[in-house]
């Protein structure tokens, strides 16, 4: 069944729907053809999939419907299309943006004295009372450290982070960014 499922994708696929003219089969399978529909059909029994053939409960995608029960149609959505012009491929192209920009700001926590945490006010135009915003400690210092970001408050154009690194006390600035809506 494998070499013959190989010798069928060797050759160029029928993809005009036009009549086949042939179907040659051996070893075990049963092939029919009806305009531009061929069958095959494994009459071995035994092997994995009990009386031969796909096995019944299996689902299979096809880009076209053959008329099986178990099939699912691979259909292009927004922005999507289904290339089956180069034979034995199916390419499918996606086009079209994601779902839009991302804010972004970044600051600096400047630890003074071995200070056990630090606030700093970061000015972003794109914050409101109500934004998300996500900060991230960024360098292998901050890693090291084990800092940690914390949002406490925002207003319009502003907020506020707290940082604090979790292994003791630190000396001088930790960079972070923050991402938000």
């Amino acid at each position: 069944m494998v070499m013959l499922v190989m010798a069928v994708l060797a050759q160029p696929l029928n993809l005009n729907a036009g009549p086949i003219k042939s179907l040659a089969c051996d070893g075990g399978l049963v092939c029919s053809v009806s305009g531009s529909k061929a069958t095959i059909i494994n009459t071995v029994t035994g092997g994995g999939g009990g009386s031969g053939g796909a096995p019944v409960d299996g689902g299979y995608v096809v880009w076209q419907s053959v008329g099986s029960t178990n099939e699912r149609v691979l259909t292009a959505g927004t922005n999507v299309t289904l290339d089956t012009s180069t034979p034995g491929q199916l390419i499918v192209n996606a086009s079209g943006g994601g779902g839009g920009s991302v804010n972004t700001a970044s600051g600096s926590a400047s630890f003074d004295g071995g200070s056990l945490d630090a606030r700093t006010t970061v000015t972003a135009a794109w914050v409101t009372p109500s934004s998300v915003i996500v900060c991230t400690p960024t360098g292998e210092e901050a890693s090291v450290e084990g800092l940690v970001t914390t949002v406490l408050s925002q207003g319009s154009g502003s907020f506020v982070v707290r940082a604090e690194p979790r292994h003791g006390s630190h000396w001088g600035a930790m960079p972070f960014v923050c991402i938000g809506n």
